[in-house]
């Protein structure tokens, strides 16, 4: 991190406040379920040239720190203190839409801010309970989810990926429903369609959609994973399919039907390249690829049960359209292994990262551990999203409780590291290993309770005496409703 001095060198004027309040900044302030002090600013940096406003989410508040004043443009985090002279609030109430810059004199928690408006990747490590699909949904709910004290003026689209080998067990994310405002959309595999639309009966708010896509939107790529070809494999008929969508791709053109490519496979030079004993393969991985395709005929009967529900998306690809909306890809099924769920998770967030909107994105993997290994091929697409966050207007949080099936890149590449609760000696001594983090440090992390967090970034302008420049202790604030932790009913 470079000279706090130079960093932080900078004070906002009250005429320059005053400015940014008359263009409406907007702060995200919850009500507390873990109730540390309410302290409600609207958060700024002073430099900041946009047409679009700041736009910040309180994230939680420092225990027991005394702050400096300090200010960093387009940090990832932000103290409520961050713009006050010589440690004194301002002598004037700041008030928009009904939010106030308090006097905070003599108080000694200060309240974080995350700066919601500019790209950032964020870690959430911690053992179960500890509070990490609890920071998950605050998050979630900050960036997308309109609210009496949260007027987003540019929702963000919002993907969380989600995997459970345990039916039983739901994606929490989904009780966002209860919120009036939210739009909360589940997708799942086609053959879990029927099941899993039971099963998130308990929310009739939900709407239901089946993970189907359409053939000539698929890339090459996409299609090889569909069909479960690891990209290593040298195999004849991957080659030939390969060299049918070459010779399109060089044509200009694409194909759009399964008919069409099988068409193809059939032509004389292809079957004349085919060995007989590689026939029954190939119809095999075609058929995993028709199991997955909006159009085949096994699937008409679920499409047409979509829609009789109300949900008359042709292409699935349209969700992402949706501003404010909260996507959920829940591929719960106990008829796929880990390297499928990766494999199919890899399509759609894929598509979701590339997919141009004029809004912002929010992309989650929720208990990532269940699915995710370090060297697999959504670990490295995970990565190359966090390299090009500001290409595609991308949020990313990746939420685990082991750590250590973290590519090092991404770890690299995060700009907030959020640990809650943990205990592990493996686990500490690998985050030890690439964060500051002290004895002392270690054993508050190991005492910390549920919705407390140490939290790391080189980008932040935070600065506790207590713990050090890049690293404080926060409790993480709480949801505006708390029955959105209730329990969905499995039976």
């Amino acid at each position: 991190m470079a000279n706090s001095k130079e960093y932080f060198n900078k004070q906002p004027t009250q005429s320059g406040i005053k400015d940014l309040i008359e263009k409406k900044l907007i702060q995200v302030d919850l009500d507390e379920i873990y109730t540390p002090p309410v302290v409600r600013p609207i958060v700024f940096t002073e430099n900041y040239v946009s047409n679009k406003p700041k736009e910040f989410m309180q994230l939680g508040s420092i225990v027991q720190s005394n702050l400096p004043n300090e200010l960093i443009d387009q940090s990832s985090l932000i103290t409520n203190e961050s713009w006050q002279k010589d440690n004194k609030s301002l002598d004037f109430e700041m008030k928009i839409n009904k939010l106030k810059l308090e006097k905070t004199k003599n108080v000694e928690t200060k309240n974080v801010f995350l700066n919601i408006n500019d790209p950032w990747c964020m870690i959430a490590v911690g053992i179960q309970g500890a509070g990490k699909s609890h920071t998950l949904m605050k998050l979630v709910e900050s960036c997308s989810i309109q609210l009496p004290d949260n007027k987003l003026q540019f929702p963000m689209t919002s993907l969380i990926c989600h995997y459970d080998p345990d039916l039983s067990n739901y994606c929490e994310a989904a009780t966002l429903a209860l919120y009036p405002s939210a739009d909360v959309h589940v997708i799942v595999p086609p053959d879990m369609y029927n099941e899993r639309k039971k099963f998130y009966s308990s929310l009739p708010m939900v709407k239901i959609h089946p993970l189907l896509f359409q053939f000539k939107k698929l890339s090459i790529d996409h299609i090889r994973k569909l069909m479960t070809v690891d990209a290593g494999e040298n195999i004849l008929y991957m080659q030939i399919l390969t060299n049918i969508l070459r010779k399109y791709q060089k044509n200009g053109e694409k194909l759009t039907s399964i008919n069409q490519l099988w068409y193809e496979l059939n032509g004389k030079n292809s079957v004349d390249n085919l060995q007989k004993q590689q026939l029954v393969p190939l119809k095999q991985r075609i058929a995993l690829l028709q199991s997955f395709l909006a159009g085949e005929a096994e699937n008409n009967p679920i499409q047409l049960s979509s829609k009789a529900s109300g949900n008359c998306i042709e292409d699935i690809s349209e969700l992402f359209e949706l501003k404010g909306a909260i996507l959920i890809l829940d591929l719960s099924n106990p008829l796929m292994d880990q390297s499928e769920v990766c494999s199919v998770s890899n399509i759609f967030v894929d598509m979701f990262v590339h997919h141009k909107v004029d809004h912002g994105k929010l992309l989650c993997f929720d208990e990532a551990h269940k699915f995710l290994s370090k060297y697999n091929e959504l670990a490295n697409t995970i990565v190359i999203s966090a390299r090009e966050l500001r290409h595609h207007g991308l949020r990313l949080l990746v939420s685990t409780q082991n750590p250590d099936i973290l590519p090092d890149e991404l770890i690299e590449l995060s700009s907030l590291a959020v640990l809650h609760q943990i205990f592990s000696p493996r686990w500490i001594k690998f985050l030890q290993a690439r964060y500051p983090l002290s004895n002392e440090i270690v054993k508050s992390l190991e005492g910390l309770s549920v919705g407390q967090a140490i939290i790391y970034s080189p980008r932040a302008a935070i600065n506790s005496p207590i713990i050090g420049s890049e690293i404080a202790h926060i409790q993480v604030s709480g949801r505006q409703y708390s029955s959105s932790g209730s329990k969905l009913n499995s039976s």
